[in-house]
This record gives structure tokens, sequence and C-alpha cells, in this order.
């Protein structure tokens, strides 16, 4: 796929490349950074189009040989081409295919052997590191010697792709060239679902609403019903919580604490919830998220303030960063709960 196709996806991160594209000036690492599933990933393996193109070296004929056994190594446990190297955390159970919380020092090491010798077929090798912030501190060190010392590296291009730059070291940071990535406008999103998806116009732009800028998220919404299901059953029983019906609080925590990725999309949910309590309050319902939950919200909004309102968004956010590190979602839960008045 042409980089330039990727345009209205990340305008802004699209326009960097290009022009290192353009004045041959490309990074020997960079660090695409940004919110998930906004499609950091995409544009990752465009560049490695556009860098190794038999035919258009300034954005990927999507066509040629290079491009298209590219385009076929999008997934990290099928790679075609033999110079698109992926790093991601490995499974550790074979018969559940669970993934570690990390990407091991073991499995940098061994990336790391493959570079003492030219690519196989590429201009320029391209190694992408998905979730690179899961590195533990071991593996982001083995890392960083390699960054330090790139005439080491035999015509080798890193791509770090995170949503937490926070927890990469600082050094790694100053070895790489960063791309910042932004949520995606709602309007282009929708776009997308109906056109290239075909999506009914009224399930996009709900969906487009819900995903928090993350077209992957917007997608999965519109395609797995079970998780519109999720959603209705988490808000009723949120209802039933903020209406003072303590007898529920023990149903909503067992509802969806035993899931992580469960409590991750609750905690969105709840987010979006209070944000659109905090527009009712300041009168803006247009922007409401929630449009098919409307008269919940007004109802609520009647009964809550908007100081109380602010103050368990504010307790959301924090939960969602405490999930990130692997608090207890249950008691995390229970304490928003409690705080209900």
């Amino acid at each position: 796929m042409p980089l330039s196709s990727l345009t209205r996806l990340q305008p802004k991160a699209v326009a960097v490349l290009q022009l290192s594209l353009q004045h041959e000036r490309v990074a020997h690492a960079y660090l695409f950074q940004g919110p998930k599933g906004v499609g950091k990933a995409q544009v990752a393996l465009a560049f490695a189009q556009a860098l190794n193109c038999e035919v258009n070296g300034l954005d990927g004929c999507g066509e040629c040989r290079s491009c298209t056994k590219i385009q076929k190594s999008d997934n990290p446990q099928e790679t075609v081409h033999p110079d698109i190297l992926h790093l991601v955390c490995e499974a550790e159970d074979a018969e559940t295919r669970k993934t570690s919380q990390f990407i091991k020092v073991e499995q940098v090491r061994e990336l790391l052997k493959q570079f003492d010798r030219s690519p196989w077929e590429a201009k320029r090798r391209v190694v992408m590191i998905h979730e690179a912030d899961r590195m533990n501190a071991a593996a982001q060190n083995a890392l960083l010697k390699t960054l330090e010392e790139p005439s080491q590296r035999i015509r080798t291009l890193f791509i770090l792709m995170t949503h937490r730059p926070q927890s990469l070291l600082q050094t790694i940071h100053s070895r790489s060239q960063v791309v910042s990535f932004h949520a995606v406008d709602t309007r282009v999103m929708v776009e997308m679902l109906v056109k290239e998806h075909g999506i009914v116009l009224e399930k996009a732009r709900m969906a487009a609403a819900l995903s928090e800028g993350s077209p992957k998220t917007a997608l999965d919404l519109c395609e797995d019903e079970s998780v519109w299901q999720e959603r209705e059953d988490s808000l009723d029983g949120w209802a039933h919580v903020s209406a003072k019906r303590p007898e529920d609080v023990q149903n909503l925590v067992q509802l969806v604490a035993k899931d992580r990725e469960r409590f991750k999309r609750f905690l969105r949910s709840m987010m979006s919830w209070h944000r659109d309590l905090m527009m009712i309050h300041m009168g803006q319902q247009a922007l409401v998220i929630n449009q098919d939950r409307l008269t919940q919200l007004q109802e609520e909004a009647q009964r809550i303030s908007l100081r109380d309102i602010s103050e368990r968004y504010n307790r959301l956010v924090e939960l969602a960063a405490a999930q990130q590190i692997n608090a207890k979602a249950d008691l995390g839960l229970e304490a928003l709960a409690a705080r209900v008045d």
C-alpha cells in the first residue's frame, strides 16, 4: 500500500516520513508513539514498502515484487519477506497461546544475531517492535547498545511502536526519531467503515464515536455483536449502581473483573459515559457519544453535580492507569462504586 494512501489516517506522521524519504535523510531508528489502534503498524509497513520499492522509492507502488511480499508480511507470526522482522511478546503456553507480558532480553539478543550480514533481498532490513514498552529493562538495554552503534547494523532500520512511550528508557527516545500518532478524526473513520467495510451509516457513526479515535476499535465494535451486547450489559449494570442499588455492585464487579480485556473495555465505556454527563451539564448535548442512552444520561445528570462527575471521571482515569500495571481490577471498581452518591 502506498504510504501516501495513509495520509488521511495519520496526516502528520505520514508527512514526516515522506520528508525523510524526499531528502534522503532516513533515520536509523523511529519511535512511533500514540494511542492504540490508530494505524502505527500500517504506516510502518507502508514505510518499509517505500524504502524497498523497485519502482517508486518515495512512496511505494504497492504492486512490485518487493511491495507485494512486504504487504504479506504484516502478520508477525507469518512474515513472507525475509527482511521484514517483527518483535512481539512470545507465547508462553503452546496450547493456550497465552502470551507473556514482556518482550524478553533473549528475544532481542536472538534478533540482533541477524545483523552481522546484509539483508537477503531488501535494500534495507526493517525491524518492527510492537508494543515496545513491553520490553523489560534488560531487553531495552540490549537494544540500546545497537541503537547507539548504528554502524554495526548492516542496512537495518528499527521502528518501535508504543502507546506508552514513558515506559521506554529516555536514551531510547534520544537515539530514535520520534513520530507522533494521534486519534483519527471521527468523520474519517465513519467514511472508512462505510466505504471500505460496508457498515451501515448509523452503526458506523456510533462505533466511531465510541472508539476514542481508534479505527481498529471501531471496526471491532461493528463486526462483533458480542462487544455491543457487552456494552449494553455494562451500561445496564452501571445504571443499577448509579441508582443506588448496592446489591448490584458485586454483580457488576463479577461481570467485568474476570477478564482483563473486558475490564479495559468497561473502563473505556465508563469514561465515555462520564464525559457525556459533563457535556450534558455544560449544555453540549449534541456532543454526547452515547446518543442511544440519552434519556438515561439526562436522568443521571440531574442527580449528580458536575464536580462529582469530574471526580468520578478522574477516578476512572486512575483506574485505567493502574490497570496497565496489573493492579487488581475488582478492588478498584468496588472503590469507584462505593463513591457513587
